[in-house]
């Protein structure tokens, strides 16, 4: 008996949550636009709006369970790590390895001539190891969000190891209360702070063990408690920061609250979507399917368009609204464009690798006979 698998074979295509990953991915790319706005008017305060650090919280919360209910509904296949290990490496791969190799090039001979660079003297210089190490996110010099795909990568690495604790409830919670304890050792120098973030993996996880039952005991509180008690949640998760006015680096410990109080309002999104109806909407379908492309893809780009327009006009109000108003549908654009001609044909390909695996195998079984 396992929970996490148990409840993996039940498993069902969450529009609600994938919605809720565009929104997430919007919030990264709104935030590094107000960064581009508070370079061009350093003595205008502009308010912390944008909680993109939450919404990285989030996508690694909501990794660990849908990830984690793909691998349990596979579990115990013949190859199903290698099966995992393909989906993995061809959902996320192709579009860091373009995005490395296009960041790689655009640091090395175009940022150094830019007004505004990609970073301060202070981070360091950039090299051709920070370059290659850059291909798992390991350095994120060459596209500064890929910091975040080295602890999914981890986390991917680590997930089979997490859904070995559903064996029972003591398991369940030991796991947790190690990882929890691994998050709070603060002298432990991993890159990225990857072993802080293995707890948010392993919350998304767990909804598998508690989150129906949890979701189904709301649900019967009435609406207005509900919506009361998602409300509390959803403004716990988001506000802290922009009250506190920090960004990741500011308060290390802030993941651990946000991890607590997202993951409860993952389990309701998923376990009661009928309350949730709105995020079907087409607009939302659409920021859900090109959520990872726009994640990826907008930093340079924003930043390489910023430094033409100084360039070409100067810096001005009506240079930034005139900014704003061509690079965000230019964005979007473009990270659909990555999703359909990159992302969906490489997840095809991996889908194929593994159907060629699966059938040499039999051969040679067929063969051995």
């Amino acid at each position: 008996m396992n929970y996490f698998l148990d409840e993996s074979s039940n498993r069902k295509f969450s529009h609600e949550l994938h919605a809720l990953r565009g929104v997430a991915a919007l919030l990264v790319f709104f935030v590094h636009l107000q960064n581009r706005a508070m370079t061009a008017f350093p003595d205008v305060t502009i308010p912390y709006l944008f909680n993109g650090s939450a919404a990285v919280t989030f996508f690694f919360v909501l990794s660990g369970f849908v990830v984690g209910m793909s691998v349990g509904r596979i579990w115990g296949k013949k190859l199903f790590l290698a099966e995992y290990a393909v989906r993995r490496i061809f959902r996320i791969m192709p579009l860091m390895i373009v995005m490395t190799t296009l960041g790689g090039i655009y640091v090395y001979f175009i940022n150094p001539y830019m007004k505004i660079p990609i970073y301060e003297e202070s981070y360091g210089e950039f090299s051709p190891i920070k370059w290659v190490a850059g291909y798992i996110g390991y350095s994120m010099k060459a596209n500064p969000p890929s910091w975040s795909i080295f602890v999914e990568l981890v986390g991917s690495v680590l997930l089979p190891f997490f859904i070995l604790a559903g064996r029972n409830k003591a398991t369940i919670i030991a796991a947790g209360l190690v990882l929890a304890g691994l998050a709070t050792i603060d002298t432990i120098d991993t890159q990225h702070r990857w072993h802080f973030y293995m707890i948010s993996f392993y919350a998304g996880l767990s909804v598998l063990y508690w989150g129906k039952s949890f979701a189904q005991r709301i649900s019967r509180l009435g609406p207005l408690w509900f919506w009361a008690l998602v409300g509390i949640l959803a403004l716990g998760f988001y506000l802290p920061r922009p009250i506190i006015g920090t960004d990741m680096y500011g308060n290390p410990w802030m993941p651990l609250w946000e991890t607590a109080t997202v993951t409860p309002l993952v389990a309701l999104i998923y376990y009661v979507p009928e309350y949730f109806t709105l995020l079907k909407g087409k607009i939302f379908r659409f920021f859900g399917d090109i959520s990872f492309s726009l994640y990826l893809t907008h930093y340079i780009f924003i930043l390489m368009m910023y430094n033409a327009f100084i360039m070409i006009a100067g810096v001005s109000l009506t240079v930034v609204a005139l900014y704003l108003a061509i690079i965000i549908p230019l964005s979007f654009l473009l990270a659909y464009l990555s999703y359909t001609y990159l992302e969906q044909p490489c997840i095809g390909l991996g889908k194929k690798a593994m159907k060629y695996v699966e059938i040499s195998l039999s051969k040679k079984e067929k063969q051995n006979v």
